[in-house]
């Protein structure tokens, strides 16, 4: 018998209907039952009650369970001491002296682990086939449920790259050893472990300085350093100011009467800042001839874009459709998980060269509305000497590409979109470059130059596909590359040097400059991925990836954890840092935290351990003995509460009055200042309006008293110093 662990429910359905001759009662489970609605619920009842899939496959008796993702997690702080459940400065940093995971409270997880634990252990198990996601988390979860099942048996990894039939049965004639994957066990564990002890130790400490029990300040190596991005980029739109400037233009007309614009320069550039100054200059050149002094012509070209990891396609729904981040991986993975695409969660854009015997498969099974972009490219397909196979640069995942499953009409809307922007990424890397003629006219007017730049499409190629499919209706047009910006694209003049050109008018045109762009989920994601370095080539971001920020796996879960933080907003297709977030960033005195640049190489520190290049151990203690320098650091700081109302004075000392779950008590509590008022004082309910009064030396209005035997009276609440020393209390002054 041999055990197969997948990570999900609906991924042990597609294995257990692959592997065949499993029933469920009286009905056998197939890839076209697992779509039925009404079969459904009678298979997730099957589920909840057996917690596994009993197949054959080639002869041999293989039951398939399952877990619900992350089943075991690392214990908190509170589960090793109990100190920890109120939080004290004095009580970090906290290191444990051996981390503990445990398999997480909720009661259908506990049920199904037992399951797991009882199949892992059947002594008629001879193997345990690991079939979670093939990336470092998969390996993670894997690892720590075997951890706590204490299982022996020997286990295998089943590594896929898609869901399809042909590839799961290739893959299960292909299993490694478990352990031949060490290395990603390791470092999803020091990930794990080193983000914890950044977690738990500055999420506690920053609460205490910064915060309040409803008022938490979440800190993390990766969420920080993306939130002050975000934050710079907020401060840099602020600080911005407008200003106008003057640039000259020119209306020429050649011979032949084809008519352009040229701009005005010289050795300091277009700009000018004086009106006056511009004016001027077309007041000396008024009833002039032109000259052509110089002039260039050639032709260049673009290779079609890269094929598409997760990233670049969260980037591109994001500004052509509008999807988030979240969106667009969890329609990936739904397209993954129903066979249509490739594995999502890669960091390649490139396809091993042993994919190329796939190729035109896989295109001629696209669906009929790429028909005419099918022809034309399989018509020339050639796949020698093609940029996109390159075996050096795929390492667990290829590039996200559909599979030879064809797509059907019961794809919703948004599944449409994400699955036609992968295929057309897949038919544009075998289209032909764009290309485009260039031209350069330089003009003299009298003792002054004008310059007129042009650029047009001789030949489509690739850019055929990029046209809307489906009748979608694109919610934003695409961002232009840079180079792109300022390029007229209906150039068609012919000219020679020494060409008299007419001027029919010149003007003085006022700009105002442009504000920098706030963050949109693409361009943060792309931030994320080249450590905020503005790069427009594909080739150089590539090879920034290593040190990017976050994997394409988590990026869109950063984002989201930041908005629930409280610390960014969403408003448009636009992020919007909080005032909690821009006074946390000012105050935050540890700069690594804060920093793109730390965070990418622990990124790639974490690359090396997966390559063996790195042990563990050393990332371990580095990543340790810099947590604890960071939580000591943030003690030091002085105790101000940020991103919350306060309600008054403390009369005690010099600190503010802020609301928590029992009571209200100063901000100074972590330096010893014992003030609160309870929210149930003299036995009545004391809300923030009551407080105000206390605090400013009034008398409240009448509220309800209740006495412990519960009996009930009138009063007005005061505030009053206690005798013989310097603490104040509420009391109930009867009416």
């Amino acid at each position: 018998m041999i055990v197969i662990y997948a990570e999900k429910p609906d991924i042990a359905e597609k294995l257990a209907a692959i592997l065949g001759k499993c029933c469920v009662e009286d009905t056998e489970l197939t890839l076209d039952i697992l779509i039925d609605s009404k079969f459904k619920k009678k298979l997730t009842a099957y589920e909840n009650e057996k917690g596994f899939f009993r197949c054959v496959f080639e002869g041999k008796e293989y039951l398939v369970t399952w877990g619900f993702g992350h089943m075991a997690e690392l214990k908190q702080a509170k589960e090793y001491d109990p100190k920890y459940k109120v939080w004290k400065e004095e009580n970090f940093p906290f290191v444990p002296e051996h981390f503990q995971i445990q398999i997480k409270k909720e009661a259908n997880v506990k049920k199904q682990f037992q399951v797991i634990k009882k199949l892992f252990n059947d002594v008629k198990t001879e193997m345990i086939i690991n079939a979670t996601d093939s990336d470092r988390e998969g390996q993670l979860i894997f690892d720590w449920v075997r951890s706590l099942s204490k299982t022996k048996k020997p286990c295998m990894r089943l590594w896929l790259n898609s869901y399809t039939k042909e590839e799961v049965v290739n893959a299960l004639h292909q299993l490694k050893s478990n352990d031949d994957y060490i290395n990603l066990t390791r470092a999803a564990r020091c990930r794990s472990l080193a983000d914890w002890l950044v977690g738990i130790n500055l999420t506690a400490v920053s609460t205490i300085k910064y915060g309040t029990s409803k008022n938490m300040f979440p800190i993390g190596r990766v969420q920080t350093a993306v939130l002050y991005m975000i934050v710079e980029k907020e401060l840099e739109l602020r600080q911005f100011k407008k200003e106008t400037y003057y640039v000259i233009e020119a209306q020429c007309r050649t011979k032949d009467n084809k008519e352009f614009t040229s701009t005005w320069f010289n050795e300091d550039g277009n700009k000018l800042s004086d009106k006056e100054e511009a004016e001027e200059i077309v007041k000396s050149l008024k009833d002039l001839k032109g000259k052509v002094l110089n002039y260039a012509e050639n032709e260049t070209r673009k290779k079609p874009p890269l094929l598409y990891d997760l990233t670049n396609l969260q980037m591109d729904s994001n500004i052509k459709y509008g999807l988030t981040a979240k969106e667009t991986l969890k329609i990936a993975q739904k397209l993954y998980q129903e066979q249509l695409l490739t594995y999502p969660r890669t960091d390649s854009r490139y396809l091993p060269k042993s994919k190329k015997v796939e190729i035109e498969k896989i295109i001629k099974s696209f669906p009929c509305v790429y028909e005419n972009l099918k022809e034309n490219v399989l018509k020339y397909l050639i796949l020698e000497n093609n940029r996109v196979f390159d075996d050096n640069k795929v390492n667990s995942h290829y590039a996200i590409i559909p599979t030879y499953k064809t797509a059907t009409e019961d794809l919703s809307q948004k599944e449409i979109m994400v699955y036609g922007l992968v295929a057309r990424s897949l038919l544009k890397v075998f289209m032909c470059d764009v290309a485009y003629s260039n031209k350069k006219i330089v003009i003299g007017i009298g003792d002054e130059t004008f310059a007129f730049r042009g650029r047009k499409i001789v030949k489509e190629g690739w850019r055929a596909a990029e046209k809307k499919l489906n009748n979608i209706k694109l919610d934003y047009e695409e961002e232009s590359d840079s180079e792109e910006n300022t390029i007229d694209m209906t150039s068609d003049i012919k000219i020679n040097i020494d060409d008299e050109v007419e001027i029919m008018k010149i003007n003085v045109v006022e700009k105002i400059s442009r504000a920098p762009a706030r963050f949109t989920e693409r361009s943060i994601l792309r931030a994320m991925e080249t450590c905020g370095k503005k790069v427009v080539k594909e080739e150089l971001r590539e090879a920034l990836k290593e040190h990017g920020i976050g994997t394409p796996a988590t990026r869109a879960d950063i984002i989201e954890k930041l908005i629930s933080s409280s610390y960014i907003t969403r408003k448009g297709r636009y992020l919007i840092p909080t005032e909690k977030a821009k006074k946390l960033i000012e105050r935050l005195p540890i700069e690594e935290i804060k920093s793109p640049n730390f965070t990418g190489e622990w990124e790639y520190k974490l690359s090396l351990v997966e390559k063996g290049e790195l042990s563990s151990e050393d990332f371990f203690k580095e990543s340790m003995n810099t947590a604890i320098s960071m939580t000591e650091k943030l003690k030091t700081t002085k105790r101000e509460v940020i991103g919350c109302n306060t309600l008054g004075k403390c009369p005690e000392c010099d600190g503010e009055i802020i609301e928590g779950k029992k009571g209200y008590g100063c901000t100074n509590y972590a330096n010893g200042c014992k003030f609160i008022i309870w929210k149930n004082a003299c036995g009545a309910k004391i809300n923030s309006a009551n407080v105000r009064i206390l605090l400013n030396g009034g008398t409240t209005g009448k509220v309800t008293c209740r006495k412990k035997d519960g009996t009930t009276y009138t009063a007005r609440l005061k505030l009053v110093k206690e005798k013989d020393n310097e603490h104040y209390k509420v009391i109930a002054i009867k009416v």
